[in-house]
């Protein structure tokens, strides 16, 4: 009987690689490929920031709902302060799906809440408000 190699089960090197992989596809030209990219990335903790600076550039909706889709499977302390931010976009789009974010991350999103409560804008103020009202 011929020797038969076992083969290796994957090394932690292959997950690097797969981060990278789908870090190039969500900023890559295909629509596609972006929503795929965004859908594959929460089980990385570490794609919530690429996952917010793609936000702030895509145009097309059903991309950025799989954005926030990632960022809300993220969640966590890191990914609240990220969608917190998008509560002061000139960008309704932004503002809007922030906003139905943190209103469903309830408990995690109360850091970043207080802070959009005290700030000058009161148009903020009042997303904040329309947040802790979500809950």
């Amino acid at each position: 009987m011929p020797f038969v190699r076992a083969i290796a089960p994957a090394t932690e090197d292959a997950q690097p690689h797969a981060f990278e992989s789908l870090l190039k596809q969500l900023n890559g030209p295909d629509g596609d490929a972006r929503r795929a990219a965004a859908h594959a990335l929460p089980p990385y903790p570490e794609a919530a920031v690429a996952l917010a600076e793609r936000l702030e550039v895509e145009a097309e909706q059903r991309v950025r709902s799989a954005l926030f889709s990632g960022l809300l499977d993220i969640g966590g302390v890191e990914a609240t302060a990220l969608l917190a931010n998008f509560i002061r976009s000139p960008d309704a789009g932004l503002r809007g799906g922030a906003v139905e974010c943190l209103k469903r991350l309830g408990a995690e999103a109360v850091k970043a809440l207080d802070a959009l409560l005290d700030d000058p804008d009161p148009d903020v103020r009042l997303l904040a408000i329309e947040v802790a009202r979500g809950w």
